[in-house]
């Protein structure tokens, strides 16, 4: 990725920050003033929402000083040196699960720290993945008490849940099941998840802290990783490459994806007007399976790219779903996704073009 956001790429980037602004511009008025502590601002979540705090300073004046922990701030100056630049942001260097404590009083916090990506993508011990989770989030909050919070949002997981039943089309909040905890390295993001969870209630509940739960599914838009285990960033990158499309599996594994603007103003939303220790899961509910996404990056592209499937769907074995049920955040807090699963993979091969420095299709 370029050093900063690219001349060709900076209109979609900010074309998006503005429209989430429409969307919750009024409610984060709410923070005015305040100065906030945000973990995991390199990542792709908390990147966006850094950059949504940027612009509402500037467009509606709302006065926010922000300090962001991230474990190196060399990469992240090389990601964001527009952020940087900015007075109104301070970063410090340092890992979640021991990092010195800031002086000053912080209101809100986000928490959207986790493992990277590229770590899961490349093996990480699944024990160090468990406590930067588990162990990280605790730190989070003893900080928290002592730094004056009022309200928290923490980005935990549709992992919580483990595996979904094969005869279960939705996963509720109210889903009982739980993570296999004899496979470690299966396990280490949703047990992880779930034990934060766990302290999130505690200290919540012991402190009074007023703290929002977001469990997130899967998402697509600009910044995404393309190279790693995501399947629809995969064939994003294989689609903006001109390659063909492959998809590893036998193309029958359902998931959905909610497009990152639509993730950020439901985050906003969960933070400033969700119920405290009342999870929301947060993802789309626009099912499609694995051999019909590819061939929806290919349209979308508009290459004609050929989509080979490598294995045959001859096992007879369940179909894998990872599906949330949307009913509790959109009837309590009346969110909706504003953009369709096409539009998303659209937006997005469009960046990654301009990212590349390609033309754009269409």
């Amino acid at each position: 990725m370029a050093n900063s956001i690219s001349n060709n790429s900076h209109h979609l980037i900010q074309a998006d920050v503005d429209f989430i602004l429409s969307k919750v511009g009024s409610e984060l008025l709410e923070l005015r003033g305040q100065h906030l502590f945000v973990t995991g601002g390199t990542g792709f979540f908390g990147h966006w929402l850094l950059d949504t705090l940027q612009r509402a300073n500037r467009v509606l004046d709302l006065g926010v000083e922000v300090t962001v922990l991230t474990r190196d701030i060399t990469l992240f100056k090389n990601q964001a040196d527009y952020l940087f630049a900015d007075e109104s942001f301070h970063f410090i260097e340092g890992d979640i699960r021991n990092f010195e404590w800031p002086k000053g009083t912080f209101k809100t916090i986000i928490h959207a720290a986790t493992t990277r990506a590229e770590e899961t993508f490349n093996h990480e011990d699944a024990l160090k993945k468990f406590e930067t989770v588990s162990q990280g989030t605790q730190r989070l909050l003893q900080f928290a008490c002592k730094a004056g919070t009022e309200k928290i949002l923490w980005t935990s997981s549709g992992a919580v849940y483990g595996q979904q039943p094969a005869e279960l089309e939705r996963i509720s909040e109210t889903y009982s099941g739980c993570v296999e905890s004899m496979d470690p390295d299966r396990a280490a993001l949703g047990l992880g998840k779930r034990v934060a969870e766990f302290y999130c209630a505690y200290y919540g509940q012991k402190h009074g802290i007023d703290i929002k739960i977001a469990r997130c599914f899967s998402f697509v838009g600009p910044r995404m990783q393309m190279n790693i285990h995501y399947a629809i960033g995969n064939f994003i990158a294989d689609e903006v490459s001109g390659k063909e499309i492959v998809v590893t599996g036998d193309g029958t594994p359902i998931r959905s994806y909610l497009y990152i603007a639509d993730l950020i103003i439901w985050l906003w939303t969960i933070l400033l007007r969700g119920q405290s220790l009342y999870p929301y899961n947060v993802g789309s509910d626009e099912a499609v399976n694995m051999a019909d996404l590819a061939r929806l990056v290919s349209d979308c592209g508009g290459r004609g790219n050929r989509i080979q499937i490598l294995k045959d769907n001859n096992s007879g074995l369940p179909i894998n779903r990872y599906l949330p049920d949307l009913t509790r955040i959109k009837s309590s807090l009346g969110v909706r996704a504003f953009f369709t699963l096409q539009a998303a993979i659209q937006k997005t091969i469009e960046y990654e073009r301009c990212e590349l420095g390609l033309p754009v299709a269409n």
